[in-house]
């Protein structure tokens, strides 16, 4: 579980989520592997059924650290400049969990004790697309570390 990158889906009150665990501890809650692998799998093949595209929100700050980060890691080897993500290739996991109406965290921290701490990377815009949250475990075992309580986001979070 610790070496593998694993999407992992859940009801946080009324919000779906979706976590890319980047090898972190999942919670028991939410280790179910069966589970978590169906619903990885629908969600694919949810999105490349989807009709209606929704609009997505995009957290560029996650954006900017990211770029920063790949830039500063390739320092002054200009052959790995062409590596340096931009949006697309940073939002391609993320940006059509969004456009199913789930917000998207990516993990951008391991903590020491195994947690991560969580990025919201991408969410859904107006119109969102009710996705048959209902069969999404609940779970409410996150610490939030930062809130945008004008909108409402949990920008990051400890799980």
């Amino acid at each position: 579980m610790q070496e593998h990158c694993i999407d992992v889906y859940f009801r946080y009150g009324e919000r779906p989520f979706h976590v890319l665990t980047y090898g972190t501890i999942i919670p028991a809650a939410l280790n179910d592997v069966d589970r978590n692998r169906a619903l990885q799998h629908q969600a694919v093949v949810d999105w490349e059924f989807l009709e209606t595209l929704i609009a997505v929100h995009i957290n560029q700050e996650y954006v900017s650290a990211v770029r920063s980060e790949s830039i500063q890691a390739s320092g002054d080897m200009a052959i790995y400049e062409q590596l340096i993500p931009n949006e697309d290739t940073i939002l391609q996991m993320f940006r059509p969990n969004a456009e199913l109406g789930f917000y998207s965290y990516d993990c951008v921290e391991e903590l020491e004790n195994g947690r991560g701490l969580y990025s919201l990377v991408a969410f859904p815009g107006t119109g969102m697309n009710n996705h048959g949250f209902e069969t999404l475990p609940e779970f409410s075992g996150i610490e939030v570390v930062e809130k945008d309580e004008q909108m409402g986001l949990i920008i990051k979070f400890i799980m």
